[in-house]
């Protein structure tokens, strides 16, 4: 029996090893396939809307409209930020979304308020719409916050002027993700003077 036992642990550590190497690799396919979605996410077509505006502040080429829609903003990088005035955090993140707008005051990117599941009432009661530096549209359904993937506010959707996602902040902005929002927003510049240069070979 001893000598059986002696034969036997060679293959037991085999079968281990083998075990092993399969659960590393298939969590190698599993983060791979993390990443794919992760770029596919970045650069999918941005979903198309048309919501009430509330507030008028960028871009002047939305001046007297009752709806915006995608197509409007067309051509412009946009920060669609889902919040909604009930949303403590919202409120928390004032400050910081000021700073923002005031940083790219030169239209190189917009910050487009898209207030989610709450009445017109509801935001105009709150005093948040008079306070918001940035143009606010209203999404009282939530329907726009859904197709974008917004599973909890506040969230923030980079979408660039051919109308592609290119970068998510989930949750409140901070001063690392509006750093990473500056890397995205330098890369869409420099993509921007190449297709420009190409154009003009």
């Amino acid at each position: 029996m001893q000598k059986n036992n002696n034969k036997s642990w060679p293959i037991a550590v085999f079968a281990a090893l083998v075990l092993i190497g399969s659960y590393f690799a298939i969590q190698r396919g599993f983060d791979d396939l993390d990443d794919k979605l992760v770029e596919y996410e970045r650069f999918e077509i941005a979903p198309t809307f048309e919501l009430p505006l509330q507030k008028l502040v960028k871009p002047d080429s939305l001046a007297g409209k009752k709806n915006v829609t995608l197509a409007d903003l067309k051509g412009q990088t946009v920060l669609l930020h889902f919040w909604a005035s009930w949303c403590a955090p919202c409120r928390e993140e004032k400050p910081i979304l000021a700073e923002l707008v005031k940083k790219y005051q030169d239209g190189s990117m917009i910050v487009i308020g898209v207030s989610s599941y709450e009445t017109e009432v509801a935001l105009r009661g709150s005093g948040m719409l008079e306070d918001a530096p940035f143009t606010v549209l209203l999404d009282e359904e939530g329907t726009t916050a859904v197709s974008y993937k917004v599973r909890a506010i506040p969230q923030s959707v980079l979408v660039d002027g051919e109308g592609r996602v290119r970068y998510r902040v989930k949750g409140q902005l901070n001063s690392q993700e509006i750093a990473a929002l500056d890397d995205v927003l330098k890369n869409l510049q420099t993509e921007k003077k190449a297709s420009t240069a190409a154009v003009n070979l």
